[in-house]
């Protein structure tokens, strides 16, 4: 008899998180426009009203520039509208994790030199 395990690791709470995953509230903010139409449909066109209110009562732990930045999307879909989280909230940079700390930080950009001859 063949007997399977999965492994599933265990998440540290107190963990350090990168900067380009979304924060708990705005993904439990992006699941539940997911799994209900009317939450979503809120979301896109009266996003004020749905943080307002939550999802079943349920409000979103959200900071202050996460909520300005829900306010400030404009999207006809919750894909476009997830997709300018990411592109507003983390733009292109890459993180670097600081040695012996639990900060991240922008990793610096390549620099290109031209050889002027």
């Amino acid at each position: 008899m063949n007997t399977y395990s999965m492994y599933s690791p265990r998440l540290d709470s107190t963990a350090a998180t990168r900067p380009d995953q979304a924060s708990e509230g705005l993904n439990r903010l992006l699941a539940a426009a997911v799994v209900n139409q009317n939450f979503c449909n809120s979301l896109l066109h009266k996003p004020e009203v749905a943080l307002e209110e939550g999802y079943f009562g349920e409000r979103f732990n959200l900071k202050d520039h996460e909520k300005a930045l829900v306010l400030s999307i404009e999207a006809d879909n919750i894909s476009d509208f997830a997709n300018q989280i990411v592109e507003r909230e983390h733009g292109e940079f890459e993180y670097r994790k600081v040695s012996g700390s639990s900060c991240w930080i922008p990793a610096e950009p390549a620099m290109v030199v031209m050889d002027s001859n």
